[in-house]
């Protein structure tokens, strides 16, 4: 007897190019594709030379070659604009190619040198890095290149600006790399220094890793700030971690900005001379 209540689920579309191309679109139209161009690097002047063999990259007039830190056993595809540059020219290196070099990479080879082409599909075997060459010598602009490596999963071929270009993660780390700065800070008297570290902005966020030196007993609270010029904080107080040199028997130690200003509270409690406070944390910047 015929179940009356089981509903047969509809039948899936048949797994062709043209609905998985349609569902990456429909995925990068709602979620977003997140770097898909992964080329990360660019060499100007610089060209792939050698064969299967063996590839270098050499410097070479007009040229101009993108370099990609990739996956091993993966296919990729690598295109570029039709009619844009004089090469269509891959390599494949297992580790990162010296820059420049004049004989063939350990590991290394051309993997297609066709200026016919503008795509390319293949397998990385056991290279972990892709470089690509759109020109080698022929002088004009190269202006929309569009030069892209991405997962050849990805069948949406429209084209996204590389990585490094996009201002993500690349120059997110770049602002963890800068220096701490003591730019624009003032201590309240001379009592007050830096005796180390500094600030650093990171986004809409300030983080500060610094130590303050006192050189004479001082009391101070809330009210009083020890030093100002920071990168301009919210009105309201932020917490900062503060520990210093000393053993603070008789009362309880803590820092805060607000305004742009440093704080600290019960500092002279067991102050010697001089003293030493260790400050660390994060602070919102005002918008």
């Amino acid at each position: 007897m015929t179940n009356l209540f089981r509903v047969e689920p509809p039948a899936n579309p048949s797994p062709n190019a043209d609905n998985i191309i349609a569902n990456t679109k429909l995925l990068k139209n709602t979620v977003g594709w997140v770097n898909k161009n992964l080329f990360d690097e660019e060499q100007t002047s610089y060209a792939i030379f050698g064969d299967s063999q063996g590839a270098y990259i050499n410097s070479s007039t007009n040229a101009y070659t993108l370099i990609a830190h990739i996956s091993k056993d993966t296919d990729y595809t690598v295109s570029k604009k039709n009619g844009v540059g004089d090469s269509f020219i891959v390599a494949g290196f297992v580790t990162h190619p010296t820059i420049p070099n004049t004989t063939p990479e350990t590991n290394s080879e051309v993997i297609i040198d066709d200026n016919s082409i503008n795509t390319y599909t293949f397998n990385s075997d056991d290279f972990e890095y892709i470089a690509f060459t759109v020109n080698k010598s022929a002088s004009g602009s190269l202006s929309g290149v569009e030069a892209m490596i991405r997962d050849a999963n990805v069948l949406d071929n429209s084209y996204e600006p590389m990585a490094s270009t996009q201002g993500t993660v690349k120059d997110f780390i770049n602002q963890f790399s800068a220096p701490l700065s003591t730019q624009g800070l003032t201590p309240k008297d001379s009592n007050i220094s830096v005796y180390s570290g500094g600030y650093r902005i990171i986004g809409n966020m300030c983080f500060i890793s610094m130590v303050v030196k006192m050189t004479t007993f001082t009391t101070y609270n809330y009210g009083n700030y020890i030093m100002n010029g920071f990168p301009m904080s919210t009105t309201e107080w932020q917490p900062l971690n503060v520990k210093n040199n000393a053993i603070i028997l008789d009362s309880f130690m803590s820092a805060a900005i607000k305004n742009g200003a440093l704080y600290l509270s019960n500092t002279g409690a067991s102050q010697s001379s001089p003293d030493y406070y260790f400050i660390t944390g994060w602070y919102e910047l005002d918008s």
